[in-house]
């Protein structure tokens, strides 16, 4: 009498197998091209949003942004990377 499952044992190893190859090459290959709208542009070109981390709240209030950091963005969905993900243009500024 065996362990339950041990005669798929060369099956599932070699699912595990042709499951991490199938990875490596749809990764790769997504990975070498850029997401265009239907202009041929970047759908995000032009958005460079930056991000500032602080130790604590007081670091954060002392904080005095460059000019070239525009608005805060923070709080508005439109920004969070989930919704850039999605987007066919930058969002709206």
């Amino acid at each position: 009498m065996g362990v339950a499952g041990s005669n798929y044992g060369y099956s599932l190893l070699w699912v595990l197998v042709v499951a991490v190859f199938m990875r490596f090459v749809l990764v790769s290959l997504i990975g070498r091209y850029q997401l265009c709208n239907q202009h041929g542009e970047g759908v995000l070109d032009g958005l460079v949003v930056a991000e500032v981390e602080f130790i604590d709240e007081e670091s954060s209030r002392a904080f005095d942004p460059p000019a070239w950091f525009g608005r805060e963005v923070t709080d508005e969905v439109a920004y969070g990377n989930a919704n850039l993900s999605e987007r066919d243009a930058p969002p709206p500024r």
